[in-house]
């Protein structure tokens, strides 16, 4: 689901691309949930983010990740009273200072071409996502079996039939493309 120019794209998710989103999705909760020292926020395909870019579109990639330092500066709280704040989330289920679609660029993003999706729709897609401040993304396409790792200080680097991509932003993320490629 994207918004951008009042308008809501809903695309559609076919059985073969939910069963990869679920287990991509599985090992990026899993590093997220083993660091959170380092996630300020994190989310699957139904997370939105308005992007700093001249439209302001809110994107909703398939999973994303924000980091502490980059989620701190946009909700204006010190990392002490984040740590205090999210206590209180536990303690008492209230949230803080939750926006719809927080307007930020997340550190790292994920998307796996479905079937609805070209490999040109895709590719435009990341070059988007690191044009709004994006520092890393996994395009992943399971039809060709190629994986592209982009990265803000180059375009983008293609692997054919990789079994696993490794993140530079994530600190000792390495995504095990089984069952997804």
């Amino acid at each position: 689901m994207n918004l951008s120019e009042g308008k809501i794209d809903i695309i559609p998710v076919y059985h073969n691309t939910g069963r990869r989103e679920a287990i991509l999705g599985n090992q990026i909760t899993t590093w997220c949930l083993n660091n959170m020292a380092l996630v300020g926020e994190f989310g699957g395909p139904n997370t939105g983010w308005t992007l700093p870019l001249p439209d302001t579109p809110v994107r909703c990639p398939g999973y994303s990740v924000v980091l502490i330092a980059r989620f701190l500066i946009v909700i204006h709280v010190t990392f002490l009273e984040y740590f205090f704040l999210t206590v209180n989330v536990i303690a008492d289920g209230t949230y803080y200072r939750e926006e719809a679609f927080p307007a930020i660029a997340p550190n790292f993003v994920v998307e796996i071409r479905s079937q609805s999706d070209t490999e040109d729709k895709v590719h435009e897609k990341m070059i988007m996502w690191m044009n709004a401040g994006v520092e890393e993304g996994f395009s992943i396409d399971p039809f060709t079996h190629k994986a592209r790792i982009y990265r803000r200080q180059f375009h983008w680097r293609e692997n054919v039939n990789p079994s696993i991509l490794t993140s530079n932003v994530l600190n000792g993320f390495v995504l095990n493309l089984q069952g997804i490629i």
